[in-house]
C-alpha cells in the first residue's frame, strides 16, 4: 500500500460524501481511506459506511478531538506514506498521482506538499501565496523562510503527505485544540525540508465557518503558548522572527478582549524589533481605540469582550 488517507470525521455529514468521492476519483489507485468517526452525532458515519469500496476503512470511537482522531488513524494505517484530508475538503483527481511523482523524484524527502486554495462562497479561489515563491514545478522548500515571507503556512493539512516513519517521532499534540496542525508542521520542518509541488491540487471550503462571530477558545488550549515556549529557546533569526510575528498575529483578540496574566506574559516574551511595523503600531496604540477598530472591521459582538 503506497498511501493511507486519514480523515477525522466529526459532524460533517453535509461534506463527507463529496470529500470521499474526490478521493475515489483519483487517477492513482494504490491507497486506502481511513475514516475515524470521532463520536459524531449526525449521519456522517452512516454515509461513509454506505459507500461500497473495499479501500475504505471506518473506525468508530468516542469523541476525543481531531488530533486524537488523526493519531488513531495514522497508528492503524497500512500505507508507506500518510496523506491527510479534512472531512470537508477535496482534491483534484490527479493529486495522488502528482504527489507520487514528487515522492519518486525526491526519494530523500520525508515531507511532501502541494499548493492549496481556499474556495469562497462565490466559488472564487484564493491560492496560497507560497505558489508565488516557487520557480520550479518541484522545489525543496525552506518552510520557515517561506512562512516568514507570506505569514501563511506553506503547508495545509489536506495538501501534505509525509513518510509514516515520522510518526515514531512526531504526532499531533492532543492537548492543543486550536492550531495543532500548524504546531506539527513547525516541529517537523525544524529537521526536515519540505518537497513542494507548485500545482494547486487541494481545495478547502470555508463558507460554512462564521469566523467573525466565533468566540475565543481558552488561550491555554491554543497553539499560542507553544509558540511562546519555542520562542524562549530559539536562536535562529528567521524562526525567531516567524514565531514572534505568529504570536502577535494570533494573540490580538486575547489582548483586546481576554487580557489576562497568560496573555500579558506571552506578549512580554516577544521582542518587538522582530515584529512587523503594523504589529508594533497595533500594540502601541490605546487598547480602547484598537478594540473599537477591531470590532468595526470584524463585526464582533459586544459579548465577546472580557478583561480577565
Amino acid at each position: 500500500m503506497f498511501f493511507s488517507v486519514i480523515i477525522p470525521l466529526y459532524n460533517k455529514e453535509q461534506f463527507i460524501g463529496c470529500t470521499i468521492k474526490s478521493i475515489l476519483a483519483q487517477t492513482f489507485a494504490d491507497f486506502e481511506i481511513i475514516v475515524v468517526n470521532d463520536g459524531s452525532t449526525d449521519a456522517g458515519a452512516e454515509i461513509v459506511a454506505a459507500i461500497a469500496d473495499s479501500r475504505i476503512r471506518l473506525f468508530n470511537k468516542e469523541n476525543a478531538g481531531v488530533s486524537n482522531a488523526r493519531n488513531y488513524g495514522i497508528a492503524n494505517a497500512s500505507g508507506r506514506y500518510i496523506a491527510l484530508m479534512d472531512a470537508d475538503d477535496r482534491w483534484d483527481a490527479k493529486y495522488l498521482e502528482r504527489m507520487h511523482e514528487v515522492i519518486l523524484s525526491h526519494p530523500e524527502g520525508r515531507i511532501f506538499a502541494c499548493c492549496n486554495a481556499e474556495v469562497s462562497k462565490s466559488g472564487k479561489l484564493k491560492i496560497n501565496p507560497v505558489k508565488n515563491l516557487l520557480s520550479d514545478s518541484i522545489s525543496v522548500l525552506d518552510y520557515d523562510s517561506a512562512f516568514l515571507n507570506t505569514l501563511e503556512s506553506p503547508i495545509h493539512t489536506s495538501a501534505v503527505i509525509f513518510d509514516k516513519d515520522l510518526f515514531d517521532s512526531y504526532r499531533f499534540d492532543e492537548d492543543i485544540r486550536i492550531g495543532q496542525d500548524l504546531y506539527l508542521w513547525l516541529t517537523m520542518s525544524r529537521n526536515h525540508k519540505v518537497i513542494m509541488s507548485n500545482e494547486v491540487l487541494s481545495y478547502y471550503d470555508r463558507s460554512d465557518i462564521n469566523a467573525a462571530t466565533a468566540r475565543l477558545a481558552p488561550l491555554h488550549v491554543t497553539l499560542i503558548p507553544r509558540l511562546a515556549e519555542m520562542l524562549l529557546s530559539e536562536n535562529d533569526d528567521v524562526r525567531r522572527k516567524l514565531l514572534t510575528r505568529l504570536i502577535l498575529n494570533r494573540i490580538k483578540r486575547y489582548y483586546l478582549f481576554k487580557n489576562n496574566a497568560l496573555t500579558r506574559e506571552i506578549i512580554s516574551r516577544c521582542n518587538f524589533t522582530d515584529a512587523l511595523w503594523q504589529q508594533r503600531l497595533f500594540f502601541a496604540l490605546p487598547k480602547w481605540m484598537m478594540r473599537l477598530a477591531y470590532r468595526f472591521v470584524k463585526k464582533l459582538p459586544d459579548a465577546d469582550s472580557s478583561d480577565e
